[in-house]
């Protein structure tokens, strides 16, 4: 079993992920930034509506992102359990058509930062899973900048 691994010193690591209850069904966003000594920067866990689970996944992402906007552009490794939404933000392969204003603004936002994607398996993404199972029962997205959310 592959657990979470820290980023090199210097480094944040932003880890999403997306859920949702049939494909497509309820669905919900999360995740979390931390430091290479582990500490939970920023947290953030919501509802996605009625969607499948690759917009969920893309919506996780474009959420983690947003968080960073305003954060100095220290480098940044993006992890998330979906191949095909680190795909499609690497560019490797293109978005489909009604998810590629979402991936424009995820561009946007980290074409100035130094970021290192990778597909990581589910178990080292547990937290954000967890995160994003909450969120399919939340009214309303919450950050932090600890866990647990309440």
């Amino acid at each position: 079993m592959t657990e979470w691994a820290p980023p090199q010193a210097g480094w944040l690591k932003l880890n999403f992920d997306g859920s949702s209850w049939g494909n497509p069904g309820l669905a919900g966003f999360g995740g979390l930034l931390r430091t290479s000594t582990g500490q939970v920067m920023k947290v953030y866990s919501g509802p996605a509506g009625s969607c499948t689970s690759n917009e969920a996944e893309s919506r996780a992402l474009l959420e983690g992102v947003r968080l960073l906007k305003d954060e100095s552009r220290t480098p940044l490794v993006i992890e998330g359990d979906s191949a095909l939404t680190i795909a499609w933000a690497k560019g490797t392969c293109p978005p489909p058509w009604h998810l590629k204003l979402l991936f424009d603004e995820i561009w946007d936002i980290t074409l100035e930062w130094q970021v290192s994607w990778s597909k990581v398996p589910r178990s080292a993404n547990s937290l954000a899973d967890n995160l994003a199972k909450q969120g399919v029962r939340r009214a309303f997205t919450i950050t932090g900048t600890s866990l647990p959310l309440p």
